[in-house]
Formats: C-alpha cells, sequence, structure tokens
C-alpha cells in the first residue's frame, strides 16, 4: 500500500498588495512586501522558501501567490526573479573549402556551461557549501566560477562590496554573541533593512575565520 502524499494547503494572499517597481530586485520588493503586511523580512523569507528549506532561495511561485500577481508579471518587473536562460550556442562558423573547421574543445565548453550555472545559483542565494554540493565540485572550482564574473557581475559585486563595508561592524558584533550566518542576516535584515545578501554575508564569515590569527 502506497504511502499517503502530504497535503499543502495553497497559500493565501497577504492582505496588503504591493505593485513592484519595473526593474526592481526582488529582494526589494520582498522587504516592501513584508513591511506594508507588518511582517519581518526575514519571516516573509522564511514563508517563501518553503517549508523545510535549508537555504535563501525563494520560490517565485509561492511569492506571486502571496502578492496576488501572476508570476509573468512579477518576472517582468522583477529580472532578478527567475533564473536567467541557459547561454544560447554560438552559431557555427561556415566551413571553408580549404580549410576544415577545428573542432571545439568539449572540456572548455562544459566549464562555460558548468560556471553559468552556478553563478545563476549563487545569485538565488545558495551558499558555497550547498553549491559545491548541488553541482559536485569542489569548492575551489565554485570560487573559480564566481571570481570570473563579467563586467556587469563585477559592478554588482563591487556594489555588494561596499554594502559589505557599511555592514561590517555590525556583522563582528553579532558574530561575538555567537549567532550563525542565517542569524546575523535575519537581524540585519529585519533590523537595519540593509539589501546585503546571504552569500556575501557568508563569504565574509568564511574569510574572517580565514585570516583570524591562531591561538
Amino acid at each position: 500500500m502506497n504511502a499517503p502524499t502530504t497535503y499543502q494547503a495553497p497559500l493565501a494572499p497577504l492582505p496588503m498588495n504591493v505593485r513592484p517597481h519595473l526593474g526592481e530586485s526582488a529582494a526589494s520588493y520582498i522587504r516592501r512586501l513584508a513591511r506594508a503586511n507588518h511582517l519581518k523580512p526575514s519571516e516573509l523569507h522564511e514563508i517563501l522558501t518553503g517549508p523545510g528549506s535549508s537555504t535563501v532561495s525563494i520560490r517565485p511561485e509561492r511569492l506571486a501567490a502571496l502578492a496576488s500577481r501572476p508570476i509573468e508579471d512579477l518576472a517582468r518587473a522583477l529580472p532578478d526573479l527567475l533564473p536567467p536562460p541557459p547561454p544560447r550556442p554560438r552559431p557555427r562558423p561556415r566551413a571553408s573549402r580549404s580549410h576544415r573547421p577545428a573542432r571545439p574543445d568539449p572540456t572548455k565548453i562544459d566549464q562555460l556551461v558548468l560556471y553559468s550555472a552556478i553563478r545563476a545559483d549563487a545569485q538565488r542565494g545558495y551558499p558555497l557549501r550547498l553549491l559545491a554540493a548541488r553541482h559536485h565540485v569542489h569548492r575551489r572550482t565554485v570560487r573559480s566560477a564566481l571570481a570570473a564574473l563579467s563586467p556587469q557581475r563585477r559592478q554588482v559585486h563591487s556594489r555588494f562590496t561596499r554594502m559589505l563595508d557599511h555592514t561590517r561592524e555590525r556583522i563582528d558584533a553579532l558574530l561575538d554573541q555567537g549567532l550563525t550566518a542565517r542569524e546575523i542576516w535575519c537581524r540585519i535584515l529585519d533590523e537595519h533593512d540593509t539589501p546585503i545578501g546571504y552569500v556575501s554575508i557568508c563569504s565574509y564569515i568564511t574569510r574572517k575565520r580565514k585570516n583570524a590569527p591562531t591561538a
């Protein structure tokens, strides 16, 4: 006899309907939606990740249900809500009669696809450890993928670095209290309304512990 499946009731829309701004980040919209409905942003994040989730990657369909808006409308307004599509294959050059076209290196192609997938998951909030486990690679490979950023991603990375500089003392103080990276992220998100990513906080804590002098 098959085991009964667990029923999950559909999410009811939140009382206050908040319109997303065109080009707004998903994190910013979630903060505004939470404040309008008298919720902590971290509480709304817990609902959006789904029951039993161990990551901070929200599920777009849950946001659409709570916001009472079609997921297509949210995706058009919030460019980072959905993961980026896989890179389109480059058109093959026309072969010359006198020269045989060089075969593409499959190793480099596989690496580009892998790096693109890792960066897409990193944007969705997966920490370094889960990125390595999810793609079955070493953490060094994840760091290499995140380091090979396009110019646009370097600008985003630089902006989050500046944001980290403004919250460094707060993170250190909370870290001294024995809080985990997720607890620190929730406290900063709720109490200071700072749009810093969970991955950025994890990376900072990892570097801090690695550079800490040994006793």
